[in-house]
């Protein structure tokens, strides 16, 4: 600011206010160069922790609540086992991890008769072209990763699931009195409920959908090739 007043003019001053060019262009380089790291920092803690929150979300619906008055086996075994620490040999598969054959148009029950068609099977005919048989490939390689992720929640959720109905059958036959009876009852109502919830029910229909999905995608390609 010194520059500007009356003060610059003198000759001592006026060598120290000469500025370059590239000392200029340098001090600017240096503050944008900041701000959009200080920007890109922000935008990370964010994304951070909404993945942090959805995490906590889905460990939170995986849990089955437990009464703190429940009998002592059921739970020990909540404290031991819980829907986070699946070991992968533990899966089953509700649907083969590598697409098989895809289902052909499904025809509810009733009197109507009306006929279901995938919608799959309206947006992928035959193949006609190498064109077309990329962008297939291209669909089946976006979509597959999702599929992947979505049969392993609910193979290991479904492996807990069978998991916790021997325990359950097993404290049913070995109950007690009345009243431990009653506490066995409420957690069985509890349990039942947990297995139908929607978000669960929900990425079971979704894994079961991309499962047919990509088979006949995966149909299309090798029958083209």
């Amino acid at each position: 600011g010194l520059c500007y007043m009356s003060l610059g003019v003198n000759p001592l001053l006026s060598n120290l206010c000469r500025v370059d060019g590239g000392q200029m262009a340098g001090t600017a380089f240096i503050f944008i160069n900041m701000a959009m790291y200080l920007g890109s920092f922000l935008v990370c803690l964010k994304m951070w922790r909404h993945e942090a929150a959805r995490r906590e979300r889905e460990s939170h619906d995986a849990r089955v609540i437990v009464p703190r008055d429940a009998v002592a086996p059921l739970t020990l075994f909540f404290s031991l086992f819980s829907f986070d620490h699946l070991a992968p040999g533990d899966e089953r598969d509700t649907c083969p991890s590598q697409p098989g054959p895809g289902p052909g148009p499904e025809a509810p029950e009733g009197p109507a008769r009306v006929h279901v068609v995938a919608d799959y099977l309206i947006k992928y005919p035959q193949i006609r072209c190498p064109e077309e048989r990329e962008t297939y490939a291209a669909v089946f390689n976006d979509q597959y990763q999702e599929y992947k992720d979505l049969h392993r929640d609910v193979a290991s959720t479904l492996s807990r699931f069978r998991q916790l109905d021997l325990v359950m059958s097993q404290l049913l036959r070995e109950g007690g009195g009345p009243q431990e009876q009653q506490r066995i009852q409420s957690l069985l109502r509890t349990y039942q409920e947990k297995k139908q919830d929607p978000s669960f029910l929900e990425k079971k229909e979704r894994c079961g959908y991309l499962k047919a999905k990509l088979s006949h995608i995966k149909n299309r390609i090798r029958t083209f090739d």
